[in-house]
């Protein structure tokens, strides 16, 4: 889960930062707050480690043969972007 994290954060640093991204850093590049106050409720907030693992266990529910390994965070972003995680959604298509 967290290198999908890394993964993300050095797509959005240049390459001298992205350099200096690793496991003992990410928490410290990360926000401290994993959910907002919103029209008086509670949102988790868009890419925490809390939303990864939840967009992992969608995809997971939906298509149970997918290996882990394979689960990249354009593959979560796709899966959450979806109306309903109850509903069936059709395959995962790469762009």
């Amino acid at each position: 889960m967290k290198t999908l994290l890394i993964e993300w954060i050095k797509t959005l640093l240049p390459e001298e930062e992205a350099a200096k991204v690793s496991l003992q850093n990410i928490q410290h590049l990360m926000p401290r707050e994993q959910h907002y106050f919103a029209d008086n409720r509670i949102y988790l907030n868009s890419y925490s480690p809390k939303w990864i693992k939840n967009g992992i266990k969608r995809i997971l529910k939906q298509y149970p043969d997918t290996e882990i390994e394979m689960i990249t965070m354009e593959k979560i972003l796709w899966t959450m972007k979806q109306k309903s995680r109850y509903q069936k959604i059709p395959p995962y298509k790469a762009l």
